[in-house]
């Protein structure tokens, strides 16, 4: 995942730090200041406490502070890629979608199957 700033200057966010890490040098810096140098070790000590709000799910999802986080083993990476890249047609992505009933819905849904090269995803619901 990225993230680009447009006209982002050292003004407005030299010294910002986060989960993004640091904008001056890019480098993985802890909550405590520290820099982190391996990404998993990096992710949990930015997880989510349970002491601070949650912004963007109401449900809670395993896992949650204090378990940590785990990467995806290797082989769940690999049928990953594997989906990512597969190519799925259009009429293969409008028949998957043909349960929507808005042209704007639908035409949402055939370009979200196709991008992502899982039929599945026209189960998700709304777009």
């Amino acid at each position: 995942m990225a993230v680009k700033f447009e006209n982002a200057t050292s003004f407005t966010f030299g010294d910002t730090v986060g989960l993004m890490g640091d904008y001056e040098n890019g480098k993985m810096v802890g909550r405590d200041g520290t820099v982190i140098d391996d990404p998993t070790t990096f992710g949990n000590d930015w997880q989510v406490l349970d002491t601070e709000p949650k912004l963007f799910q109401v449900v809670d999802r395993a896992p949650q502070y204090p378990e940590k986080c785990m990467p995806p083993t290797i082989g769940a990476s690999d049928h990953l890629r594997r989906r990512l890249q597969a190519t799925v047609s259009k009429e293969e992505a409008e028949e998957a979608c043909a349960g929507y009933q808005g042209q704007a819905e639908f035409n949402m849904c055939v370009f979200d199957v196709m991008a992502a090269g899982d039929l599945e995803l026209a189960q998700a619901g709304v777009f």
